[in-house]
């Protein structure tokens, strides 16, 4: 059942309870206001004129008993008010009047009446009137016939006033079971009418109260039905966050959670199909790729933009003529596990390898990948760690190539670039591959080359060394022009972290730094002095070597257009 179907239901409920307590109270209702206008249209006027009848029937009755105290000797009336005789006839007349209003009623009360009940009231009504308006004329001709005798003086017939208080006491007993029964009938019809209050008032609290609780039992079967599902989808949602894909909801109803728990079971099922493909097609291409192009971002967009990011080179030194020793089985095995060791540092400090070239691993570091500012200083960091990865590597390297003696010496050069790149899906209708290039990719190669000249292990340009601050120790090594760029490039050896770097090293790098400023400045003599202390500190630095050997090419052949940049004529 649907959601709204059930919330339909539990409304439906309340609204056919609410419209029984209309429906009930009106027909209630409609029955009291019946029983008062009984009340207020019939028997509330018939008792009315009862009571006159009675009163008229009284004042027949005084006017009778004045006649008979006076008897012979009563003077004549003066005026008619004083006339018993005209007294009993007026008082007559209204009785008529009333009976005859009173049986009039009570046929209308029959002919208006709605309920049996009333009927039958009504029509025992008005044989009793016409019994009174019977007894009525009876006394009222006894008594006039007795008044005239009086008043004519004659002698009282045998039998006279038997009858008359005959007659007198018929009519007070037919008033008086009129009034016992008008009595009645008012009792009956305020009791129906309290009765019917009554009623309507406790079927409106039993069908209210019914309908609370079948309406609170309703809703909490129904928001129980929804509830637990819903936080059964809640709490695998954050398991789902956290990783978790095997996770498979039991779909426990056909409504709209059904439908929910259905495409949530869907979802996972999706999710743990991507997670197979990222972790398939991260063997072959970085999994921060992977993820950016499963999830259809602008990693995975053929659209390229461009942003500052840092690129690094990093390459085995002398893998050539290593390749030509090694069987190439266990040339495999240890280029596989070579490359694993130099990607892991990578992977760990949020780069992405970008391709293996041989031996070589290009990676880049940048936003969306890493923080705006962020990348120069992890490269940095990525290339130090690889540094320190290299004793692990020739650790192995004797179960790695399968023999102890005559080791290779491993070792790698490092170039990292800062700078505008183009980064984006670059490839053919066929194939894309997502990757960075540009001139800053082009200057990092070179400055992996480069420390083959220099006897370095790893070369920064100089937007590097700035964006990644103070944290890194550096020896400024020259400033060069390479093929193709005509631009000179400020070359930074990465000596280290601050406080990790030992202060021989430090001593030869402030050392070097002098003998270089004064080598740009032509003060050559002098900068000689310098690079010959830097050997006396550390007599292996191939760099001091080098321009030792070069300050010997320029006193042999001065430029005439120097300005301190060397130039390399070849790739």
């Amino acid at each position: 059942m649907r959601i709204r179907r059930k919330f339909f239901l539990v409304a439906a409920v309340l609204v056919l309870a609410t419209t029984a307590v209309a429906i009930f109270s009106l027909d209630r209702i409609s029955r009291v206001n019946k029983e008062v206008v009984t009340l207020a249209m019939y028997q509330a006027p018939l008792s009315r004129i009862l009571s006159d009848i009675e009163i008229h029937a009284r004042n027949q009755e005084i006017a009778l008993h004045r006649l008979l105290s006076s008897g012979p000797r009563m003077e004549e009336p003066r005026s008619p008010a004083s006339d018993p005789l005209a007294t009993i006839k007026g008082e007559g007349r209204l009785i008529d009047e009333g009976t005859g209003k009173a049986i009039r009623l009570a046929k209308e009360g029959i002919e208006k009446a709605t309920l049996e009940l009333d009927r039958l009231k009504f029509a025992s009504l008005e044989p009793a009137f016409e019994l009174i308006n019977k007894e009525h004329q009876d006394f009222e001709t006894a008594a006039l016939t007795l008044a005239s005798d009086v008043q004519a003086r004659k002698a009282l017939p045998p039998g006279g006033l038997s009858l008359i208080v005959k007659e007198m006491t018929d009519l007070n007993a037919a008033l008086d079971s009129m009034t016992r029964k008008l009595h009645a009938m008012t009792e009956t019809s305020s009791a129906e009418a309290a009765r019917q209050q009554e009623a309507a008032s406790r079927f409106n609290l039993v069908v209210t109260l019914l309908s609370g609780l079948v309406g609170v039992l309703l809703a909490y079967t129904f928001s129980r039905s929804l509830s637990r599902p819903i936080s059964r989808l809640v709490k695998a949602t954050e398991q789902v966050q956290k990783g978790a894909r095997d996770i498979e909801l039991q779909v426990t109803s056909r409504d709209e959670v059904g439908t929910l728990t259905t495409a949530f079971n869907s979802m996972v099922r999706d999710l743990r199909a991507k997670e197979r493909i990222k972790e398939t097609l991260g063997k072959y291409i970085d999994p921060k790729i992977v993820a950016k192009v499963i999830e259809q971002t602008d990693a995975g967009s053929a659209k390229g933009e461009r942003r500052e990011m840092t690129v690094m080179f990093t390459d085995m030194k002398g893998f050539t003529s290593l390749s030509e020793e090694l069987m190439p089985s266990n040339l495999v095995v240890l280029l596989n596990r070579y490359l694993s060791l130099m990607s892991a540092p990578v992977t760990a400090n949020l780069g992405v390898v970008d391709k293996y070239i041989g031996d070589a691993v290009m990676a880049f570091w940048g936003p969306p990948f890493t923080e705006e500012r962020a990348h120069a200083a992890l490269a940095c960091v990525t290339a130090l760690a690889q540094v320190t990865q290299l004793d692990q590597l020739r650790a192995e390297l004797p179960e790695l190539i399968g023999r102890r003696k005559g080791l290779p010496l491993i070792d790698i050069h490092i170039g990292i670039s800062t700078g505008e790149v183009v980064v984006g899906a670059i490839g053919s209708e066929i194939t894309h591959e997502y990757t960075v290039v540009g001139d800053t990719v082009n200057v990092g190669s070179r400055l992996e080359s480069l420390n083959k000249e220099y006897g370095t292990r790893i070369l920064l340009c100089d937007a590097t060394r700035l964006l990644a601050g103070e944290r890194f120790e550096v020896r400024e090594v020259d400033t060069i022009r390479v093929v193709g760029k005509e631009d000179p490039i400020r070359v930074f050896e990465l000596l280290g972290e601050k406080g990790k770097v030992a202060d021989s090293c430090l001593a030869l790098r402030d050392e070097f730094e002098r003998g270089l400023a004064l080598y740009r400045d032509r003060r050559w003599q002098e900068s000689e002095q310098s690079f010959v202390k830097c050997l006396q500190i550390t007599p292996d630095d191939k760099c001091s070597q080098l321009f030792l050997e070069r300050l010997r090419q320029l006193a042999a052949a001065p430029p005439s257009d120097w300005d301190g940049v060397w130039r390399f004529t070849t790739k």
